[in-house]
């Protein structure tokens, strides 16, 4: 796995032993409280399976330079999809996005906007923005799960050890990007030129 860091970005990248020349690589883009170590499984995975893969921490997440506080709790959907955008340019090629939850609604906004190889939602944001209405996070602090929150919302039915080793690494997240993707963003969907594949997790039965 190798980390580098763009605008201060952190950038993880791993390359399979034997790439094929065809594929395009692919960037994974992850949701509120999380970093681009939330995405490490599948990128061996991916690697295993030759593809090229790339995660990165989005702005005042993950390993990602430290923020201001109050510009961290200034940030928006827009700028967060800038700072996507910023690395999929970096890398060269169109890519293939991979984006969960919030992820997944900047990985549509940069499709949109910039093109790419292939786009896949993983229990993503819609395009109109999160579906259930809910008042706006207070702007003058963090949004911050309790493990109990975070493990109710994120992790449902997870391995016990896996969830708690998770939720010890999950951030706070910007009431700014929260209250500009909470129905509040538009996406354009009409505007995405390349396959979309959505992949929505079963509920319990």
């Amino acid at each position: 796995m190798q980390l580098r860091h763009l605008d201060g970005l952190e950038w993880l990248t791993l390359a399979p032993h034997h790439a094929a020349p065809d594929r395009p690589p692919v960037l994974f883009v992850h949701g509120n409280w999380h970093g681009a170590w939330c995405w490490e499984g599948w990128m061996r995975a991916f690697a295993e399976a030759g593809w090229t893969t790339h995660a990165l921490s989005l702005p005042g997440h993950g390993s990602s330079a430290p923020m201001l506080m109050e510009a961290f709790l200034a940030l928006d959907a827009a700028a967060m999809a800038q700072a996507v955008g910023r690395v999929a340019a970096a890398i060269g090629r169109r890519c293939v996005l991979v984006g969960h939850s919030l992820g997944g609604l900047l990985s549509q906004a940069v499709a949109a906007r910039d093109g790419a190889a292939a786009l896949v939602l993983v229990a993503s944001a819609a395009p109109y923005g999160l579906s259930t209405p809910r008042p706006p996070f207070p702007a003058d602090r963090p949004v911050v799960l309790s493990p109990e929150a975070a493990a109710q919302l994120l992790f449902h039915n997870a391995e016990p050890v896996t969830m708690r080793a998770a939720i010890a690494r999950l951030g706070p997240a910007s009431p700014g990007i929260m209250n500009s993707s909470g129905g509040r963003l538009r996406g354009d969907v009409k505007g995405v030129p390349c396959p979309v594949l959505v992949v929505w997790p079963l509920a319990d039965r």
